[in-house]
């Protein structure tokens, strides 16, 4: 399974520039509150390949993601997560965060028939359990606005509920961030697409330079190369990023699109 984002540049002309980002992914992470009145499936609507329907939502950070990622706090304060992978992805004041896990060792099947061969021989065996592997890419919005303006909007039905957490944590469709450059926006959101994922947009205003733009792509990076389509791939020592040939477009429309090759 994967996922896929989009970034978009316009000015009055509405310049649009747009590229595509897939994250390969297995599962799910989420909680979903009920009502006693009303079934879970009432509150977010899923699907059988998402019954938390956490692929096209933002849910706000209230604690379950901490306020900062530990092993790169200059992202900045962690604002929202998306659940549709399976890691989060962790929307910062500075950028993304895409969590990468592994588990190293025996799975839960296999240490359950170690214990029963250890019953059978009637003696103990000691066996090796899981070790967790985190890595993480970070793409971070260099010399941007440290503190933009944030705006979500079209909050979604239902809240997440994490755990002993006593706050409910709401979900959203869009995210903004004014002023992330001088006369630049930039918009999270989804599409109706079918893929799981979220697109990203920068928003050009008249006058505004698009030159100042910079995204680097840092953390727990291995490897950075282009496939033989021009697509970007960021890997990590246990997954990778995929971002296809960034294209843009005047207008309100994609109706002239025009590449833009990766630098």
């Amino acid at each position: 399974m994967k996922t896929k984002k989009r970034i978009s540049i316009l000015t009055t002309n509405r310049f649009v520039l747009i590229a595509t980002l897939f994250i390969s992914c297995t599962s799910l992470v989420a909680q979903t509150n009920s009502s006693p009145e009303r079934s879970s499936s009432d509150f977010v609507k899923g699907h059988e390949k998402d019954v938390y329907g956490v692929s096209s939502r933002f849910i706000e950070n209230v604690g379950q993601y901490g306020e900062t990622y530990s092993k790169f706090p200059g992202m900045g304060k962690i604002l929202y997560g998306y659940e549709g992978l399976e890691m989060p992805v962790l929307l910062t004041e500075r950028g993304v965060i895409h969590l990468h896990r592994k588990l190293k060792g025996p799975t839960p099947e296999e240490r359950e028939k170690e214990e029963r061969k250890k019953k059978r021989r009637e003696k103990e065996t000691d066996f090796e359990l899981q070790k967790i592997v985190d890595r993480a890419i970070t793409m971070e919005w260099m010399n941007s606005n440290p503190s933009p303006e944030i705006i979500s909007e079209d909050i979604q039905e239902g809240y997440h509920t994490y755990g002993s957490l006593p706050s409910h944590a709401n979900a959203y469709k869009k995210i903004t961030y004014k002023e992330l450059y001088p006369g630049v926006d930039l918009v999270y959101n989804f599409t109706e697409r079918s893929e799981i994922g979220y697109e990203y947009s920068l928003i050009v205003r008249p006058g505004a330079n698009i030159s100042t733009i910079k995204l680097r792509f840092g953390g727990d990076v291995r490897k950075v190369r282009l496939d033989e389509f021009g697509n970007l791939i960021v890997n990590s020592s246990i997954n990778s990023v995929l971002e296809t040939i960034p294209f843009s477009f005047y207008g309100d429309t994609p109706s002239s699109k025009i590449k833009i090759p990766h630098l």
